[in-house]
């Protein structure tokens, strides 16, 4: 395909094509990439990459839109720019024109989305803003006009492409309530067609629960939902303290029927000291055999899964809760925030957030091949480090995985320290910001941002990144 060195002016925005050379990472100081040590810089590494039917990947990075084919930069889109011209269009009782506040952050899911007919699909999370509900936005010309979508929640969450969920059409939405400072335990599925050219709503949001506590998964951000021969599964996290840790519980939708299946099933509760954690958030995926397994979350403890009984089907029985690393695990490891995806030959393979001994909190793989144990790596545990910080204290690694239409795992990171002294802060520019949680010498700084942002890419089901 030959590539032009201009480009047309498109909704009143210009694409600038930039081509990036491979070269050598100038790692952070804060922390060391263990897998993928020789990972070369990328316009991928700006955040965690859809990919359109063609192949071509999409990246939101703040404020832009990137379309990147080949892993060559060919346009930045000015995202907010597209989103505030669809809002203003598409969503009539926003009070006069968008005020353009939303979040830019890493905090929620920025994922990008295509179905089997290319239609591309991402959320947009207002923030203190006049817009007052998420919207999902869509686009049939590859990102360059969007249209909008209002969703009954202030949050959401977009389902991603797993190995066998199903892409025909526009992606389920769950939206809720809990963000910014607002809790509220109602959660939808919001399910959408496509037809004549355009996406609609298919009914009205249908009301999954009123006392979720799914929230927004700044680090992790597996599926919630999972779509599969016309029934959709929802796996979410309860406020239930009838006992410590969380119930996870599971529904069942008939796509077709728009009605909810069955009664809830609860597949039991993490392994959290706390009742009702919000980072305790359920994943779900599904394995050649068509059976569901979910991985109940955890807040500094052991992950479990569990196996549905009965091929598609969440309603039909479940195996006993089983904890991940009752074996090759050191004395202590405890796991929080989950990230999960299928490889289409069955291997389950999770990426995570340890707590040990070192109190460093690195980033890990945790992997299952189909009908085996979880693998062990030549340490003996079945804990690969993937990416290490050079100090002790908070960490979290804003984590998501995906794949793409050949199968290839994507695994995108940025670092964010916090619990920093004063001699830190003062290197990181922080002395004298906002500060919270003092203690031991150590405080929580409000303004601190991530760093050192990467995307790691698998082609071999997760056995190396590069």
């Amino acid at each position: 395909m030959t590539r032009k060195s201009t480009f047309r002016r498109i909704t009143g925005l210009v694409l600038a094509p930039l081509l990036f050379l491979p070269c050598t990472v100038a790692r952070p100081s804060e922390y060391r990439l263990v897998a993928g040590s020789g990972h070369a810089s990328s316009p991928l590494d700006g955040g965690s990459p859809g990919f359109g039917t063609d192949g071509t990947a999409y990246v939101r990075d703040e404020k832009q839109l990137l379309v990147l084919r080949g892993g060559v930069r060919i346009a930045a889109l000015d995202f907010e720019e597209l989103a505030a011209i669809a809002v203003n269009r598409d969503i009539p009782d926003v009070d006069g024109e968008w005020d353009r506040r939303w979040d830019q952050g890493f905090m929620n899911d920025k994922a990008v989305v295509s179905d089997d007919s290319g239609r591309l699909y991402t959320l947009l999370i207002p923030r203190y803003s006049n817009l007052h509900n998420a919207a999902l936005l869509w686009s049939d010309n590859g990102g360059k006009d969007w249209h909008a979508l209002k969703l009954p929640g202030r949050n959401a969450a977009i389902e991603r492409p797993d190995a066998f969920n199903d892409h025909a059409g526009p992606p389920t939405v769950l939206s809720f309530e809990n963000y910014g400072g607002v809790v509220g335990k109602r959660l939808w599925l919001n399910l959408f067609k496509a037809a004549d050219g355009m996406v609609t709503a298919d009914g009205p949001p249908i009301l999954i629960s009123n006392n979720s506590v799914l929230a927004g998964n700044h680090s992790g951000a597996a599926n919630s939902t999972f779509t599969r021969r016309g029934k959709v599964f929802v796996a979410f996290n309860t406020d239930d303290c009838s006992s410590s840790g969380t119930r996870i519980v599971v529904r069942q939708v008939d796509r077709v029927k728009h009605a909810i299946e069955g009664d809830e099933v609860v597949l039991g509760r993490s392994l959290t000291q706390a009742c009702g954690d919000v980072h305790d958030i359920p994943a779900i995926t599904m394995g050649p055999d068509r059976r569901l397994i979910v991985v109940i979350g955890a807040h500094h403890a052991l992950l479990q899964w569990v196996r549905a009984a009965a091929p598609d089907s969440a309603i039909g029985g479940w195996s006993s809760a089983t904890p991940i690393g009752t074996k090759g695990l050191a004395k202590g490891d405890v796991f929080t925030y989950v990230s999960l995806a299928m490889s289409r030959d069955g291997t389950l393979n999770l990426i995570t957030r340890l707590t040990d001994a070192s109190a460093r909190y690195p980033l890990v793989q945790l992997r299952k091949p189909w009908k085996k144990p979880w693998q062990r790596w030549p340490s003996g545990s079945i804990v690969r480090p993937i990416a290490v910080p050079d100090r002790s204290h908070y960490s979290a690694w804003r984590q998501r995985m995906t794949v793409d239409g050949l199968g290839n795992l994507y695994l995108n990171l940025r670092y964010y320290p916090n619990m920093m002294s004063n001699d830190e802060a003062v290197r990181e520019g922080l002395a004298g910001t906002q500060t919270k949680d003092c203690a031991h010498g150590l405080c929580w700084y409000v303004t601190m941002r991530e760093r050192g942002a990467v995307t790691l890419v698998s082609t071999d089901g997760g056995l190396t990144w590069r």
